[in-house]
């Protein structure tokens, strides 16, 4: 399937699942729930190593298989794979029709529909995709807790899903969102609202598919495994185990994106398909100072004319008062504004922020979708309150394609621009976009959250900054 086919498979299935993602009543759990997690379903097969032992369960019939002989036997639990050499030998699950099977060192020792294997230590998963479709996108290898189960799904392909209790899929998601590195109280801050996000997918099924609650990937919210973890985020999630945020009655949705570019966004008109507008994820400039000023002109909502000078303000990190992205975005972009997650200002903020607060591309014609090469223009039909783009028509041949949402408008070059907070000019037949901010800015600001991290705030303060109205509440313990 090419990239614009599956973004718009994608799409409709999103939005036939918009009745399946209202909140549930239920807020609580008996206890940690378990977490099923999609690591791989665009692979035809993927090789596995463990040092220790491990039991491979046919799940169809019930039986185990002791992976060094081949036996299949329901009461075989242990010492599989006790031998070195047996140890760093991997095993290739590949699919094979419509069943999987599994080989060590060219020997078929199981095959089946519904595969499920247990390690008594971590394994090691070669070459795992990630960043599907985005710049950052390459192969690692993983290693990962907890029960893999490998099925064939009801297409015909393969997926590998992980089951793992809550806490410890959190420890798999905080380093690769946030960094390691971060301070504490910025890893905190994630660590609730990632384990928000987890609770409120389980609670409606959002991402919910055949075999799993949730992705890997960064349209869920990416889970590595055991690679990047530290003491210090590990620690983030212990201390804050079972904590979410509330509003009212309901676990709230808690999104959060890498920087916000000075201001978040409603998150209505992000994703119009998730249940409509929340008093807790609304336009808010990253600052102490809420409010802004009203831009003079609408430079910003035409034609996306912009001005290459770098200004006084850029360079010392202050900008205009809060200028006003949605009528002035040009402004905006030349002076940064004085919120938490500009580098001019908050310069320990880590090289992944100071690179994506303000930013350019120039793109050619060959790096954009193949439905919009040969562009003429682009037409603004709608710009958000945190200067992103929501509607836009994109104009070629005397026709125009009409995009009603920001990812849409970002993909439609390949890789996908930072985001939609953009203006854009020709120079020598390529398209040059300028920008603010590195995703779709709803919710939390991660840049942000360290940066109020290193001023001395705590966990609770950052999050009530970008989720204005919200309780902290503990659902299990």
């Amino acid at each position: 399937m090419n990239h614009h086919s599956l973004v718009c498979g994608i799409t409709a299935l999103l939005m036939m699942l918009t009745a399946a993602c209202q909140p549930s009543t239920e807020t609580r759990f008996d206890s940690e729930p378990e977490v099923r997690v999609l690591l791989i379903n665009t692979l035809e097969g993927f090789e596995l190593t463990a040092p220790g032992p491990v039991t491979i369960t046919d799940k169809s019939t019930g039986a185990a298989i002791d992976s060094d002989t081949g036996i299949a036997d329901a009461g075989i639990r242990d010492n599989v794979l006790e031998d070195e050499d047996a140890a760093s030998t991997p095993l290739v699950f590949r699919l094979d029709g419509d069943v999987i099977t599994v080989t060590r060192a060219g020997e078929e020792l199981v095959a089946g529909r519904r595969l499920m294997l247990s390690a008594e230590s971590e394994f090691i998963i070669a070459d795992v995709p990630y960043g599907i479709n985005w710049w950052w996108g390459g192969t690692e290898d993983r290693s990962y807790d907890g029960e893999l189960h490998v099925h064939v799904n009801s297409g015909g392909d393969l997926e590998a899903v992980l089951h793992l209790p809550m806490e410890e899929y959190l420890k798999g998601v905080i380093p690769y969102e946030i960094g390691p590195e971060s301070p504490l109280q910025a890893l905190k801050a994630q660590a609730v609202a990632a384990r928000a996000e987890i609770v409120q997918t389980l609670l409606t099924g959002k991402y919910r598919g055949e075999h799993h609650d949730v992705c890997a990937e960064v349209e869920c919210q990416v889970f590595a495994g055991n690679h990047r973890r530290t003491a210090r985020s590990d620690s983030a999630v212990t201390l804050t185990r079972g904590e979410v945020l509330m509003f009212g009655e309901e676990v709230i949705d808690a999104y959060y994106a890498s920087n916000c570019g000075g201001m978040s966004e409603r998150v209505e008109k992000v994703w119009p398909w998730r249940g409509g507008p929340k008093p807790y994820l609304i336009a808010l400039p990253d600052t102490d100072r809420r409010e802004i000023n009203p831009g003079q002109n609408t430079r910003g909502s035409g034609s996306g004319e912009n001005s290459h000078a770098e200004h006084d303000s850029r360079a010392s990190g202050r900008g205009a008062d809060l200028i006003d992205p949605q009528t002035d975005i040009v402004a905006w972009l030349d002076n940064p504004p004085e919120s938490w997650c500009n580098p001019y200002i908050h310069t320990n903020l880590p090289e992944w922020s100071k690179a994506n607060f303000r930013w350019e591309r120039r793109i050619g014609d060959d790096e954009f979708e193949p439905e919009f090469r040969g562009l003429d223009s682009l037409e603004i039909v709608e710009r958000g309150e945190s200067g992103r783009l929501h509607r836009v028509r994109a104009w070629r041949g005397g026709e125009a394609q009409e995009l009603d949402f920001e990812l849409a408008i970002r993909q439609m070059v390949h890789p996908p621009l930072r985001s939609s907070a953009f203006t854009w000019s020709r120079v020598d037949g390529d398209w040059l976009f300028r920008g603010a901010g590195w995703g779709h800015g709803v919710g939390m600001c991660q840049s942000g959250a360290i940066s109020q991290a290193w001023q001395g705030y705590g966990y609770d303060r950052i999050l009530q900054h970008y989720f204005p109205g919200t309780r902290l509440e503990r659902l299990y313990e």
